[in-house]
């Protein structure tokens, strides 16, 4: 069984490693992108394979290996998952480690190449770092050539930062690869068009447990910028029905403020109403500029039908001069 990296370096120096100082504990961010890739360590492969154009080689299975997460005095060498590629055997055939990176940390110049040093030695076979940015400024420090000395060569690691990951806008698509669609919200959601991006990955949160749905819903919010979480409000606040889903602090107020509100309208209307908001709003991110005439037609329509198809029409990308008025 492969061991992780903190292992490896006890088991390559032969003594208990010294107690560092206590760094911050990993936040609810990072310990959820590292949980897309412990619950499906065949992203990794993805990633790579698809995103990079990086060719893998043929494997009977894909496992995960790695050290407990937030404990109290990490060791110095400690990845945050290791994703090995198997033969039908059980025999490793390559090695994948897995960092997710939220924030420039020169230290890392140093510690990858050791990851990639320690764990070569250990299982003899290729190893790789595939580094998870989902800032770009982070991304371009990650994708910097790190040297190694004197005619020694460099190490590079192999990072997807928010332009290498694909848009996912499709449901069926999400369905199939929820873990795909989180990543990709996270990455495109502020991107023009990006809100059809974070309900994909919301239509895909459907098919998970509710305690992840819960936290992947809360990191994909807590990245968009105000407008889409204004639009993404009140789309929760009309269509997210799962009552076994621990909704985070922000769409439980969402949803009770909208349950008060329909109650003070009357049903119809305020359903009417959380219609024509969400239109305005999902309008205005695709970039719409809607005439006053336009405005006033939706403004005055109670139609919950004709809203709709007006939504569908925003997330489809057609122009309000498209819709039928």
């Amino acid at each position: 069984m492969a061991q992780t990296s903190g292992s490896l370096s006890r088991a390559r120096l032969g003594r208990t490693p010294c107690v560092l100082p206590l760094r911050p504990m990993p936040s609810l961010e990072h310990n959820a992108l590292v949980e897309l890739f412990r619950d499906d360590p065949a992203l990794a492969l993805r990633l790579l394979r698809d995103a990079m154009g990086i060719t893998l080689p043929a494997h009977a299975a894909v496992t995960v290996t790695d050290a407990a997460l937030n404990q109290l005095i990490p060791t110095e060498f400690r990845a945050d998952l290791v994703v090995a590629l198997r033969d039908a055997a059980d025999g490793v055939l390559l090695a994948i480690i897995v960092e997710v990176q939220l924030g420039v940390d020169p230290d890392k110049r140093y510690t990858w190449p050791v990851y990639v040093t320690a764990l070569r030695a250990r299982l003899r076979v290729p190893v790789c770092v595939l580094v998870i940015a989902p800032s770009a400024r982070v991304a371009a420090w990650a994708a910097e050539p790190i040297v190694l000395g004197p005619a020694t060569g460099s190490f590079t690691a192999v990072v997807i930062g928010p332009t290498a990951v694909p848009r996912v806008t499709h449901a069926a698509v999400a369905i199939a690869d929820p873990a795909l669609a989180v990543l990709s919200a996270r990455a495109h959601g502020n991107d023009v068009g990006g809100l059809s991006v974070v309900l994909a990955a919301l239509s895909a949160l459907d098919h998970v447990d509710a305690a992840h749905a819960a936290v992947y819903l809360h990191v994909v919010y807590e990245a968009l910028h105000a407008p889409v979480r204004a639009a993404l409000e009140a789309w929760i606040m009309e269509h997210l029905q799962r009552s076994d889903v621990p909704l985070p602090p922000f769409a439980q107020r969402i949803k009770a403020e909208g349950k008060a509100e329909g109650k003070a309208e009357g049903k119809a209307e305020g359903k009417a109403e959380g219609k024509r908001e969400v239109l305005l709003k999902l309008a205005a991110n695709a970039g719409f500029a809607l005439t006053d005439d336009q405005r006033a037609r939706i403004a005055a329509n109670t139609d919950v039908a004709t809203l709709d198809a007006w939504i569908d029409c925003v997330l489809a990308g057609a122009p309000p001069d498209t819709w039928r008025w």
